[in-house]
């Protein structure tokens, strides 16, 4: 099954520069690299991991479709936005 998030940018891009910007979260990413000491925290692994699979699958099939993806911690999506749309105009794809 393909995400709508897909579909809409595909549908935007004939018209619009895209920039999905996700906000990265350290504390999945901490518990899917942890190794586990129970099952309980096994299966938090696995989720975890499963999660982060998913996310980087879903922001490459953006870049694909011709995104602009933006992977950025929560505190710095303010500057990285800001960042990133200087660094389009710059590139003048606006």
């Amino acid at each position: 099954m393909r995400p709508e998030v897909i579909d809409g940018a595909a549908q935007l891009l004939h018209r619009h520069v895209v920039l999905f910007v996700a906000m990265a979260q350290p504390e999945v990413a901490a518990i899917a690299r942890a190794i586990p000491a129970n099952v309980d925290q096994m299966f938090r692994s696995a989720a975890a991991q499963e999660m982060a699979s998913r996310r980087e699958l879903l922001l490459a099939r953006l870049r694909d479709q011709g995104a602009i993806t933006l992977d950025t911690l929560p505190g710095q999506m303010t500057a990285s936005v800001l960042n990133q749309y200087l660094s389009i105009k710059e590139r003048a794809v606006l």
